[in-house]
């Protein structure tokens, strides 16, 4: 499944390699340099929010003593927040009325009634008609109502009282309305308005009742009134009461909609006002978050009235951020460039540099501005970590020099933050420079954590802050040493396989004897794998002597003749005194096949996964040397022709480390070395010396960066090793000369 990915992988880091031998030299290079480096600068120019742009390069934070007055420039509004509007908008729902629309013509149309049925019946009675008779023709106009209810009220003595008792009650009734039920206002409404033609009438909403609770209600009320009278007489005013009494309140859920809109519309975004020449933080007074929230908003309205104020000074801010961003991008760079060499200064170590800073920058947009967590807990440490394991110590210094100004200027020149991250970064470049094992990360992450804590109690100490808010920095920063080791330690892959970096982690784990390949080459070809071996001792002790890098150098040797174990039997170390196939094949011949091993190596360790550092020691270890032997023989064969010396040189290239140039110098001492006969000291320095002379006359270390110095402390660590090698023995008596001697 990842077969196909890999070997897209495998291609692409070919050709990055072929495109970066010539460092930086071509235009197409520089060009890809200068646009990667062109949008890291906009990229962290723009990442955070445009206002702060716009912020002075003395703007103070919480907790700070003003060192002077801060004036309002222009007339500016602050804004209340999101949530304080909504708090507004709730409190402005909540105390709204449901509106009622009050039907005042059918409360009209009841009162006319009553005071019919009561005019009529005194008519009646007025000429002389029996109670019975007047019922009896009442109801003719009032069939809703019961002849014997209307007899109970004729027979009264008092036509006038029953009508005013009838009539009080149903005025009590619509005082406020009578609503169909009692589930008519939706509950989430504490108070009604009850429109009518004439007024508005505001009311509490458990005032307003169905028409069932009217009833109740409206019985209640008669019997108050009707005082000590007969039961069968309040029955009887009850009766009709109850009868004229209809709903006249209904819910407008269209004009409470439109009120609910115009109390929110009318909620003023603005909180305040400050107009120019008014003061926003005094001179010594400590700095709150409120004094704070009046800058942001200052920022934010002129960020917000562009070109009112005129073009240049609103487009200044902008252009101060990207200059300030490419001044510190640009110098970073120049300074990595002077400090690392020609060679190192390539697109595949200026992208994953660049990267680095970049990830860190947006982690710290992330947990300060999306999170509003503690600027503690910006992850600073794991970027300076993985470039101190994957460049070096200088870099890592550069690097943090770099984020630090960097987070400086984004943070509205928040030295204590700049401070912060130099001490950190430091601390994790000095800590974790010398990595050669996943448990050293565990060790630096110690020396981060109390680097962080012991930051986090000066500055918030110096800030006079409470206890708890120290001891809770404290606690962020140690959380973020722990957790800064082990993101780089899950990260550092990542960069070592799509950059093709070699760190001292990766060298150890290719140490293992039991590497694959490794054991193909002890079984294969043993002969090779001592020879390798040796060879790696000597190129380690040599690489120490000149303060290269031994590890490298070492396991670089071990892998250097891989490509050889395929055909290990045209190799002298692999023919155990067996006669050598090459004395069959002609010198041409025998170059092709030599040559191949170099080609092959390359393909195997490229199947294999090998990083690009062990190829380099695969390719170069032999330069584009000239293969004597065979060219020899190739002139004594054909005396009378021109023999070309290209068919008898490797195909290189010729070094270009300090590492690959003492393996292509140990491999001709070890193989030279065997052939002394008496390996005294002098010899052995005599020959180590020769053979040095003759790769740099023939021109193969010219481009290794190789001193004079280099090559003398070469020559002793290869003398030093060799006289260990061959040390000269005791000569023990045999064994019949044993036997002989006395005791």
């Amino acid at each position: 499944m990842f077969r196909p990915l890999k070997n897209l992988l495998r291609s692409a880091r070919r050709r990055l390699r072929k495109e970066n031998t010539a460092a930086g030299v071509s235009g197409a290079s520089r060009f890809w340099i200068g646009l990667t480096v062109a949008f890291a600068i906009l990229f962290a120019s723009f990442l955070f929010p445009p206002e702060r742009m716009f912020a002075p390069p003395s703007m103070p934070q919480v907790g700070e003593i003003a060192a002077e007055d801060i004036i309002a420039p222009f007339d500016f509004p602050v804004y209340k927040t999101e949530e304080e509007m909504e708090f507004e908008r709730l409190e402005a729902i909540s105390s709204l009325s449901a509106v009622l629309e009050y039907d005042a013509g059918k409360v009209d149309s009841v009162f006319k009634a009553v005071d019919g049925l009561f005019h009529l019946a005194d008519s009646l009675t007025a000429k002389g008609n029996p109670p019975q008779a007047a019922a009896e023709k009442l109801r003719l106009f009032f069939p809703e109502i019961k002849e014997k209810t209307l007899r109970v009220i004729l027979e009264h003595d008092s036509l006038a009282q029953s009508k005013q008792i009838i009539r009080s009650s149903l005025q009590d009734r619509y005082i406020v309305g009578v609503a169909a039920t009692d589930t008519t206002v939706p509950p989430r409404f504490q108070t009604v308005q009850v429109e009518r033609p004439t007024r508005t009438s505001s009311f509490a909403a458990d005032q307003v009742h169905g028409l069932e609770d009217a009833k109740r209600r409206l019985r209640e009320d008669i019997e108050i009134q009707a005082g000590g009278e007969s039961k069968t007489y309040i029955d009887a005013l009850y009766s009709i009461a109850q009868t004229f009494l209809g709903v006249n309140l209904t819910f407008s859920q269209e004009k409470t909609t439109k009120r609910r809109a115009e109390a929110i519309g009318s909620i003023s975004d603005e909180k305040m006002w400050f107009h120019a020449g008014q003061r926003l933080i005094a001179k010594n007074e400590r700095v709150t978050e409120t004094h704070l929230e009046w800058m942001r908003a200052l920022m934010e309205h002129r960020a917000q009235t562009g070109t009112e104020a005129g073009t240049l000074q609103f487009l200044l801010p902008f252009v101060a951020r990207i200059m300030f961003m490419s001044f510190i991008f640009l110098s970073f760079l120049l300074a990595y460039y002077h400090m690392n060499g020609r060679e190192q200064f390539r697109l595949i170590r200026v992208i994953p540099l660049l990267l680095i800073m970049l990830l860190t920058v947006v982690s710290g947009y992330i947990i300060t501005e999306q999170a509003d967590l503690s600027k503690f807990l910006v992850p600073v440490a794991t970027g300076i970590i993985l470039t101190v394991i994957l460049f070096n110590l200088r870099t890592a210094i550069l690097a943090t020099v770099a984020e630090a100004l960097l987070f400086g200027v984004l943070y509205e020149f928040n030295f204590e933050f700049t401070f912060l991250v130099v001490i950190v970064g430091l601390t994790a470049a000095f800590s974790m420079r010398t990595v050669k094992r996943r448990s050293d990360f565990y060790s630096g992450a110690l020396y981060l954590a109390i680097a962080y804590a012991l930051s986090a109690y000066i500055f918030e100490a110096l800030s006079f802050s409470d206890t708890n808010v120290i001891l809770r920095q404290c606690g962020y920063g140690v959380a973020n040493a722990a957790a800064s080791s082990f993101i780089a330690m899950a990260i550092l892959p990542l960069f070592e396989s799509l950059f093709a970096f070699t760190t001292n982690i990766t060298l150890l784990e290719l140490s293992d004897m039991n590497h694959p390949l490794l054991k193909r080459l002890a079984l294969e070809s043993p002969g090779t794998y001592h020879h390798s071996l040796v060879i790696g001792t000597l190129t380690e002790n040599a690489a120490e002597a000149i303060g290269a890098n031994s590890l490298l150098a070492r396991i670089g040797a071990y892998y250097h003749d891989v490509g050889k174990m395929e055909i290990s039997e045209y190799f002298v170390e692999n023919q155990f005194g067996v006669k050598s196939k090459h004395e069959e094949l002609a010198p041409s011949m025998s170059a092709i096949v030599i040559k191949s091993h170099i080609t092959r190596g390359r393909e195997l360790a490229e199947e294999y996964d090998l990083p690009d550092a062990i190829i380099d020691f695969i390719e170069e270890h032999h330069g584009t040397s000239l293969m004597s032997y065979f060219y020899n023989k190739a002139k004594e064969l054909h005396p009378d022709e021109e023999v070309s010396e290209a068919e008898y040189r490797y195909p290189g290239p010729k070094p270009q480390s300090k590492e690959t140039a003492i393996l292509m110098i140990a491999d001709s001492v070890e193989a030279a070395s065997r052939t002394l006969e008496d390996p005294k000291a002098s010899r052995i320095r005599s020959l180590v010396r020769r053979l040095i002379n003759d790769k740099v006359q023939s021109g193969q270390l010219s481009e290794s960066n190789l001193t004079l110095k280099d090559l003398q402390g070469i020559e002793d660590a290869f003398v030093k090793v060799l006289i260990g090698v061959f040390h000269s023995r005791i000569e023990y008596p045999k064994k019949e000369e044993e036997e002989s001697t006395p005791v």
